[in-house]
């Protein structure tokens, strides 16, 4: 092809990948709507039976809507007498407990939330603090937590009353910080500002009872996640008082928040990892065994821990493999929820991501490479696609005799089965996968470019030649030009390759005598350095 054709065309495509990319991270922003509305329920809470938490009786008649400005009305005077107060700061909080559309607005409207927020400071009334604070949770859980949280003072007091001597305040108190939190990071940090997480821990310690532990761990997932992440000084307080929940506690439900609240302060940079990782003795092998153990709700979590340290240094990569993760991953693989399979094809790929010794950790063991190769072919696409990476960065940055091994676990189908997918970024991680491949199969005596072309890839590569994005393009160019000849002098975009007369021969050269576990970089390994940015969300 013309040079000036060749530039022309590449002046006219779309800016293609970066190359530039360190280790795998999330993409929080990248999330549907039906995740986005799953995050929702899982980051607030209503409180909708007509016993609060502590388990006091309470009448279960719901008042009319009628009956609301009497409510408000009573407790205007916040000073009053606790009966009359209580009165009306019942009858409100009954009305907002109702399962089906709570008039929320209703009571913001009316401008009750002033005289509640006021109510939480008569110290001389628990039973009232704790239903005020009732109601104030229900309408934090609603798309008005904005009326709660910017009211002067209220996210103060609730604060204060985390060191209540009542216990019902105390897990009210936190069930609404706990909403206020997971509304948006700037609540968030504000809660932390106001000192919080201090006062959580002292009940995590010492719990008056597991209705309160339950609620407060799940408070202080609330602020630990969100992005941007809140500052790591303002959480790394949290992480020792929350290994020790994981090591005693056996409520599954405390055990969940816990290692969520883990996995998102470990989320970034090595440092927040660092405060993890190290923060616990045997915590990675514990994590480990979770994975297979009896309890799979807890899988998810640990599997995001998990995920976190491997995107790491090499260091912490490193601690993962020490740890046993790779035994078990071909039975994680196995499991039924395509989240969690998808959760450890982003391990892995992390791993493979690494040094050629980590990368040999992964083919040593037996039936991992073959189904990391299987998921990349078929599966669903965000499965699919973790998978890709895994197996393209082996192939990118393993040793020849490594890569060699990779194609004889049909690494070269795995690339060539999503070059015609529609997103561009993995269609140049197939790509890049298959250029190394072939460069291994020149130094080697390898006969890959046959392979590529018998199984319909160098079809594939030169139909990407009218591709839209400027990156697909160069690393299709490249291929026809390296590895299959000059291209003809003429304009035609379909590119013909030139092969010899006995080219299409399927014999392969025998493999060189080498380790094929090789623990050292080969001078000659030709590794492109380019690993996926993607990032995840955090309740998938």
């Amino acid at each position: 092809m013309n040079e000036n054709i060749v530039e022309s065309r590449l002046k006219n495509f779309k800016k293609g990948v970066d190359q530039e990319e360190g280790r795998r991270r999330r993409e929080e922003t990248q999330l549907n709507l039906r995740k986005q509305k799953k995050n929702e329920r899982l980051t607030k809470r209503r409180l909708a039976s007509s016993e609060p938490a502590s388990g006091i009786k309470t009448a279960a008649t719901v008042p009319a809507s009628t009956d609301l400005p009497r409510f408000v009305k009573a407790i205007q005077e916040t000073s009053g007498p606790v009966d009359q107060l209580l009165e009306g700061v019942v009858g409100i909080r009954k009305m907002l407990s109702v399962n089906q559309d709570p008039p929320v607005k209703e009571v913001v409207d009316a401008g009750a939330l002033k005289s509640l927020v006021e109510i939480l400071m008569r110290t001389d009334a628990p039973k009232l603090q704790m239903e005020a604070a009732w109601a104030l949770t229900n309408v934090a859980s609603s798309i008005y937590t904005s009326s709660v949280a910017d009211i002067p003072n209220a996210i103060d007091h609730l604060v204060k009353l985390l060191c209540s001597f009542s216990p019902e305040v105390r897990e009210q108190s936190a069930w609404c910080l706990a909403n206020i939190a997971g509304d948006c990071p700037d609540y968030r940090d504000e809660v932390l500002k106001q000192g919080a997480m201090s006062a959580m821990i002292m009940n995590i310690q010492e719990p008056a009872n597991e209705s309160l532990l339950t609620t407060v761990v799940w408070a202080v997932s609330n602020l630990c996640r969100g992005k941007p992440q809140p500052d790591l000084s303002l959480v790394a307080q949290v992480i020792q008082p929350l290994f020790q929940v994981i090591e005693n506690c056996k409520l599954d439900e405390v055990l969940i928040d816990a290692l969520w609240a883990l996995s998102y302060i470990s989320d970034g940079s090595d440092n927040r990892i660092d405060s993890v990782l190290k923060g616990g003795n045997g915590f990675t092998e514990h994590l480990a065994k979770i994975l297979v153990g009896d309890k799979p709700k807890l899988i998810a979590p640990a599997l995001r821990i998990l995920g976190n340290f491997a995107s790491g240094s090499e260091v912490q990569t490193q601690a993962v493999i020490d740890a046993g993760v790779l035994d078990v991953a071909p039975q994680v693989l196995d499991s039924p929820k395509k989240n969690i399979q998808k959760e450890m094809c982003w391990l892995l790929s992390n791993i493979t991501a690494g040094t050629q010794k980590q990368i040999g950790s992964v083919l040593r063991v037996p039936k991992l490479v073959e189904k990391m190769v299987q998921l990349s072919i078929q599966t669903g696409w965000e499965t699919r696609k973790e998978a890709v990476w895994a197996v393209s960065n082996a192939c990118t940055g393993g040793s020849d005799s490594q890569v060699i091994f990779m194609v004889g676990q049909n690494a070269i189908e795995a690339m060539v089965s999503i070059l015609d997918v529609a997103e561009s970024r993995i269609v140049v991680v197939g790509l890049e996968a298959i250029i190394n491949i072939l460069t291994v199969s020149e130094r080697e005596n390898q006969s890959y470019p046959e392979i590529l072309d018998e199984i319909g890839g160098l079809d594939k590569i030169e139909q990407l030649q009218s591709h839209g994005d400027n990156e697909v393009y160069k690393k299709t160019l490249e291929i026809i030009e390296r590895f299959f000849g000059e291209a003809d002098n003429n304009e035609d975009e379909n590119i013909a390759p030139s092969f010899n007369a006995d080219a299409f021969s399927f014999g392969m050269s025998p493999p060189p005598a080498k380790n094929l576990f090789n623990d050292s970089v080969s001078s000659n390994s030709f590794a492109f350095g380019h690993h996926n940015g993607n990032q995840m969300k955090c309740e998938d």
